[in-house]
């Protein structure tokens, strides 16, 4: 069902009158609360008053009055004005001057906090862009007409996902008026909100029933492959959705998940979860046995998904008629059931689309797809909330190149809202990193509150506020992103390759730069603005780095000029972020920059990969680590104690299309001492998308070329820079026995002529 959107009574963007100077009243302000506040009605209160003591210096004026008493929560004037918090919706609030008196309530227990950051924001100017960023305006004298703002958020829930590790998330989350904290449930002081029942919200199969420890003595119950006629368990692996004891067990499971987040919630005084997820394992893989099958054959793969989501949520519906149970229309589940299946009045369906044009708008040709799926499970189900992303990935490759999203905001969200959707997950992580991560997130928090809002006036007061005197330049630079996106039909799906960004062609990378230094010159070297403006160009130097380095040629003046620019500023901007450790802004900057050529490879064209991009799985102690031995200050780590790899030592090429080894080298000793690097000859191999380097003998530790596009096609020359360290490797040490790579560098032979990027 749809909810209301309140409209506002003023107008978002207009803002106080601001006096710098004039002759100050003996007026003041105060601002109270319940004499019983709850715990987010006090928060509300403090955030008032601690922010008006910022701004205002001296005097405040509302309407023509002085002397402004602020009234928080439900305190006695709210019950006199008939605007408890008992008598307004969930999450509504209103601004409402009387004479030289200001309300600020809200019901449920968010409301009142919404009316004081809606009053700061939409009244004062107070900008909460980030986690490490504000603009709190600061006056003599601070004008505003009389206050009758009020309004409720479009969607039930609104989430945001990937940056709950950040300094001060908390807060940030709730001042822009999300449900959450990124995935982790607020706390009482700022009304808790929306939060999952246990385990957690998404991917779930593997915590209900963990092929670790159920697959050696019930293998009937995980997936079966009719390719190879076998059960199979591991992460990755999904349960069989047709087996009745795996039924009655993720039945009895959830009931223990609800009985005891009830018992947590009466101590801690705040609403239990209404939410359930029951979900598949992050992979394409479901069960194809007999029976699953069959079901897949007459229902789809989400048919058979719902099918098992609904008998599961039917199991609970009496006992607790206001809990959902969520299932995710992902991967195979993607597309709508067919033969007239529909989920129970009680599943809600979270449409997870991996498959759209992240550029385009939702109502382009080349989003189709989405369009008709989104309107077919708005017809199989009673309850609908949507999951899309704001970045791309994988991140050590594509994370942070150029690409126009924010323009299309609006009609994304106005058509889930019109198909029924009342719950929207933003995934948005990243934001030392991700495309001009402040603007898109401003758009997406603005919007799931109010999707009829200007997408476009959205952004041009963005660009008037955040960037300055820099907002021309850099509005300009965006404008044209977006209208060479149209002109090339620029697709950029949500895993893409390199190669997915060639419409950027050297000419625009070049205006855009030209763009970008009249921002930076704009803006007088004042800041917070000039560092903002630079943190724009980061998408766009990285772009030329990354196209650099991929050649294996030397970088030219203009690529190298992009290089200077993101070693100088970049990893400063980095450090701001609490969650960016060093060794985060090390693989990221290592990711982007190629280290300097080897000398024995002096003369030769090479792809240079460091460890930071290397696929690393992290099991059996496997890790990253600082390493002072290696050039480029890190490595991989993957401990060999107790004679697991013993001498001759091995590397090797193998290609999983073709399943087998295209080449490979062994070792009878290393080929340096413990605390030096060597060049380990690997051999040579022709490379496709279906190949993989595998680095060290556990497979364990690779580089998957699946998405280095620049690798295909051509016969290549593999090297492996290791050390081994310890007693296994060199007698009387007393290092740990192990392995250590620090980067893996592929030479253009001679013996096949260049074929291009």
């Amino acid at each position: 069902m749809k909810r209301m959107v309140f409209s506002l009574a003023v107008a978002m963007g207009v803002m106080a009158e601001i006096l710098a100077a004039g002759k100050p009243s003996a007026a003041s302000w105060s601002v109270l609360g319940p004499v019983a506040p709850k715990p987010w009605e006090d928060t509300a209160r403090k955030e008032l008053q601690t922010y008006l003591k910022r701004i205002v210096r001296e005097d405040l004026e509302i309407g023509g009055a002085t002397g402004i008493v602020f009234h928080v929560g439900d305190t006695p004037f709210a019950e006199k004005h008939g605007l408890a918090s008992a008598l307004m919706s969930d999450e509504q609030w209103i601004v409402r001057s009387y004479g030289n008196e200001v309300l600020l309530n809200g019901g449920g227990t968010h409301g009142a906090l919404y009316a004081v950051y809606h009053f700061l924001e939409d009244s004062c100017g107070v900008r909460w862009w980030s986690m490490i960023e504000e603009d709190v305006p600061s006056v003599d004298r601070l004008v505003l007409p009389a206050q009758d703002l009020g309004g409720r958020p479009a969607f039930r829930f609104r989430l945001m996902a990937g940056v709950e590790r950040e300094r001060n998330s908390h807060f940030h989350a709730a001042r822009n008026r999300l449900s959450q904290n990124y995935g982790v449930r607020l706390p009482a002081i700022l009304g808790g909100g929306f939060s999952y029942g246990q385990p957690r919200g998404c991917h779930t199969f593997s915590s209900y029933m963990s092929s670790k420890e159920f697959f050696k003595d019930h293998p009937e119950w995980f997936e079966y492959d009719r390719n190879t006629g076998k059960r199979n368990g591991g992460t990755w692996a999904q349960v069989c959705l047709t087996n009745p004891e795996v039924r009655d067990f993720f039945k009895k499971k959830l009931r223990a998940y609800i009985e005891a987040d009830r018992a947590k919630a009466e101590k801690t005084g705040l609403p239990p979860p209404y939410v359930y997820d029951i979900s598949q394992n992050d992979s394409y893989h479901l069960c194809e046995c007999d029976a699953c099958y069959a079901a897949q054959q007459k229902w789809g793969d989400s048919g058979l998904m719902i099918d098992f989501v609904s008998d599961i949520a039917a199991s609970i519906k009496d006992d607790w008629p206001e809990i959902l149970v969520q299932m995710f229309a992902y991967h195979r589940t993607t597309e709508p059931p067919k033969g007239g299946k529909r989920a129970a009045d009680n599943v809600v369906i979270r449409f997870c689309d991996t498959m759209s044009n992240q550029a385009a708008g939702v109502f382009e040709p080349d989003n189709e797809v989405y369009r008709k799926q989104l309107a077919g499970w708005a017809k199989a189900c009673r309850h609908l909330n949507v999951w899309d992303y704001s970045v791309t990935y994988p991140a050590m490759s594509v994370l942070g190149l150029p690409y126009p999203s924010e323009f299309h905001y609006a009609d994304m969200y106005r058509l889930c809202l019109q198909s029924g959707a009342d719950g929207f997950l933003m995934e948005h992580e990243s934001p030392h990193a991700a495309d001009m991560w402040e603007l898109k997130f401003y758009l997406e928090t603005r919007l799931m509150e109010n999707p009829y809002l200007d997408n476009l006036a959205l952004i041009r007061k963005f660009m008037r506020e955040y960037y300055g005197p820099a907002a021309e330049g850099v509005e300009t630079y965006r404008m044209e992103l977006e209208k060479l996106r149209k002109e090339k039909k620029a697709r950029v799906t949500w895993i893409p390759t390199l190669a997915g960004f060639d419409w950027i062609d050297e000419k625009a990378l070049a205006r855009f730069g030209e763009l970008l230094d009249s921002a930076e010159a704009a803006t007088g070297g004042k800041e917070p603005y000039l560092s903002r403006t630079k943190r724009v160009r980061v998408g766009v130097d990285r772009l030329i780095c990354q196209r650099a380095r991929a050649t294996g040629d030397d970088y030219t003046p203009f690529q190298q000029a992009a290089a200077d620019r993101l070693s100088a500023f970049w990893p400063g901007w980095m450090s701001r972020f609490k969650a960016v450790s060093k060794e985060d802004q090390q693989q990221l900057m290592l990711g982007s920059i190629p280290p300097p050529k080897p000398r024995i490879f002096a003369g030769k064209r090479i792809l240079d990969y460091p460890a930071s991009i290397l696929k690393c799985r992290k099991e059996e102690g496997m890790k990253r680590v600082a390493d002072p031995a290696s050039e480029l200050g890190q490595a991989i780590f993957e401990p060999a104690s107790g004679g697991r790899f013993k001498l001759p030592i091995g590397f090797c090429v193998y290609s999983f299309g073709e399943r087998k080894t295209l080449c490979s080298s062994k070792y009878e000793k290393p080929l340096s001492s413990e605390r030096e690097y060597a060049w380990y000859r690997v051999g040579e191999a022709d490379i496709s998308k279906d190949t993989d380097l595998i680095l060290t003998p556990s497979w364990l530790l690779r580089l998957s070329v699946k998405r280095r596009s620049e690798l295909f096609g051509k016969r290549w020359e593999i090297f492996v820079s290791a050390r081994f360290a310890g007693p296994d490797y060199h007698p009387g040490s007393t290092e740990p026995s192990g392995i250590y790579i620090d980067r893996v560098v592929c030479v253009k032979t001679q013996s096949q002529p260049d074929s291009g990027r």
